[in-house]
């Protein structure tokens, strides 16, 4: 099968980049190599921590050299900026936001391009930053500007910015997903369901030629018209609680998806402009943690109802076939670098690396980067993986 097809994806971006949710191929695939294979012989060193107060699980994003992440202090947001090489803080951007933690406070990924971040708070409060200053050049508020209506855990969808285009999701009943210029904000459409929005990054796919901005409302899958805001189709994925968080993944014309809570997951094809269902698995429910594929096979977590039990699990993208699952690494994001699967068991904080094979779950090597709950999507940028935990941010050195 073949690997996500994105179009006006920056350019300039290198292996050392990670400029938004998902990774640069938006897939959660890493281009780095040599990372190690025995981590009890030649344990990844330590090269820096930094203490975060937003106890969360807002992950970060890496662009030239630079960590973006938003934390939470008081009764305010504040996006920071920090030096990949030694944690140091080169700016900070405060902005009231709430008192009131909820599984902490911002889940957003700060979104890079072209010297630009963009972040999202959880209660809808969006902002367009001078990347090498910290200095806000435009701002919006989802429920003030645009009517909005929050999910039920808070704004949690990252901008999606993709040519001179950034892409909000500010729910609504008169449409959930709004266009605005990148660089001023101002408003160029506004389309989607009545409804509130879902949870992940909006992209834009191709399908048989025809550029789509890819998103979720609370209850769909929307395929947009990324010029217009005119909706192509749509699949319909209800959840209980309007949970659709995960990033869909694109394998050629066909779109895995799953939720939680008796949603299970699905595969659709997208065939003469319409959704075309494959099939669909109740047993594999993905709450927040998106599965990767990896020779032909996808790898991730599969955490709520009716799933037995909870853990980590291997299936065939192209039957929904489960060839083995085991009882560990509930909630933990999996990656995939250097021919192996990593998975991060977000309960323990324990990072392991596992063979891509459907044959039997095989464990190579692991460690504990921080221990802890840690929710949040890792990544690795070169030879430094970057990952969190609720209280602190560290990065480790890979490879012998």
């Amino acid at each position: 099968m073949k690997h996500l097809a994105i179009i006006l994806l920056p350019t300039l971006l290198s292996a050392a980049d990670w400029p938004y949710l998902a990774g640069p191929t938006l897939d959660f695939h890493a281009a780095a190599t040599n990372i190690g294979r025995d981590w009890q012989a030649h344990p990844p060193a330590l090269l820096w921590k930094v203490a975060l107060t937003d106890e969360g699980h807002a992950c970060a994003s890496c662009v030239d050299g630079t960590l973006y992440i938003t934390d939470h202090l008081g009764t305010n947001d504040i996006v920071r900026a920090l030096a990949l090489a030694d944690g140091k803080e080169l700016w900070r951007t405060p902005y009231p936001d709430t008192f009131k933690t909820y599984h902490g406070f911002s889940r957003a990924t700060p979104t890079y391009n072209r010297g630009m971040v963009y972040t999202v708070s959880r209660m809808g409060l969006v902002h367009g930053l001078d990347a090498a200053t910290g200095r806000v050049l435009w701002k919006k508020d989802y429920i003030n500007d645009y009517a909005g209506q929050a999910p039920n855990h808070g704004y949690s969808a990252p901008v999606g910015v993709w040519g001179d285009i950034a892409y909000l999701q500010p729910g609504g009943t008169n449409g959930n997903v709004v266009a605005v210029n990148k660089k001023t904000g101002d408003l160029l459409w506004r389309g989607g369901n009545p409804e509130k929005p879902g949870y992940s990054l909006p992209v834009i796919v191709t399908f048989d030629k025809v550029p789509t901005l890819l998103c979720y409302s609370a209850n769909t899958l929307m395929g947009i018209n990324p010029d217009t805001g005119a909706t192509l189709w749509t699949i319909p994925r209800a959840h209980p609680y309007g949970n659709n968080i995960i990033q869909p993944v694109v394998m050629g014309n066909r779109i895995f998806t799953g939720g939680t809570d008796n949603a299970g997951s699905t595969v659709t094809e997208i065939r003469d402009g319409q959704p075309h269902l494959i099939w669909e698995n109740k047993e594999i429910c993905p709450i927040f943690t998106t599965p990767v594929l990896v020779n032909g096979l996808l790898f991730g977590t599969s955490s709520g109802k009716p799933a037995a039990p909870e853990g980590l699990m291997c299936f065939d993208p192209a039957t929904g076939k489960i060839h083995w699952k085991i009882k560990a690494f509930e909630h933990g994001q999996t990656l995939a670098i250097d021919g192996v699967v990593l998975a991060l068991d977000g309960q323990k904080g324990d990072l392991v690396m596992i063979e891509p094979t459907g044959e039997a779950f095989r464990e190579i090597t692991r460690f504990t980067p921080l221990g802890g709950r840690s929710w949040a999507t890792y990544f690795i940028v070169g030879d430094r993986l970057i990952i969190r935990n609720q209280r602190e941010l560290a990065c480790f050195k890979l490879g012998e």
